[in-house]
């Protein structure tokens, strides 16, 4: 059992680093494919960060007008220019999301980008039921768990790479978690785990040298 959780807590600390890598890649390669049809700006906005709840809820408009079956699988918190002091709040000004309609075995990216809602062409994905997040999992938010993080493990901004605090929502097929990513006491990359209905700590990954 004990192995089982390193290998999910590995595997889990790997998805977020492949995530930051594949969205930025993925974003710069199709910038240009965006329309004035694909981007919704959001209405009375009083700020232009959000927490992750915020932005899933921004977010779920968008996919609701995809397709009313569409499921959350991923949210991921995304580099921006306010490096360091990124996240501090537990509230960051671009969110990446995706979204799946599972009957049709289809997947469509969502990002929020200082206030706008940017949604990017259908992809053919097939995505597995059990990874899907439920709503009803997402009872904490990550303007809690980056107190939490900061209390018990002394959690300090990224920099220079992945900076600030970043977050991320996910279902590795047995559980949904947040998570808060930084540095800790000794500058290593460090990923702390947080059940995501009971906001209890399920364990943390120091990035190994």
């Amino acid at each position: 059992m004990e192995r089982k959780k390193k290998i999910i807590t590995i595997l889990s600390f790997f998805l977020l680093v492949v995530s930051v890598i594949l969205y930025n890649s993925f974003l710069s390669q199709n910038t240009k494919k965006l329309t004035t049809n694909t981007i919704a700006k959001t209405q009375n906005l009083s700020t232009d960060k959000f927490s992750l709840k915020e932005a899933y809820s921004k977010a779920l408009i968008e996919a609701m007008n995809w397709n009313k079956d569409s499921k959350l699988v991923i949210i991921t918190s995304v580099d921006d220019d306010e490096k360091e002091l990124a996240g501090a709040s537990g509230k960051r000004k671009k969110w990446n999301l995706i979204f799946a309609n599972l009957p049709t075995e289809e997947t469509l990216q969502i990002s929020i980008d200082n206030g706008e809602v940017k949604k990017f062409p259908v992809s053919k994905e097939k995505t597995m039921a059990n990874v899907i997040i439920n709503p009803d999992s997402m009872q904490i938010d990550s303007t809690e768990i980056i107190e939490k993080a900061k209390k018990d493990f002394k959690l300090k901004p990224g920099i220079d790479w992945a900076n600030g605090f970043h977050f991320s929502l996910m279902n590795n097929g047995n559980q949904t978690y947040m998570t808060v990513t930084g540095l800790n006491q000794d500058n290593k990359f460090t990923q702390i785990y947080y059940d995501s209905k009971t906001g209890a700590c399920i364990g943390s990954k120091v990035q190994p040298n």
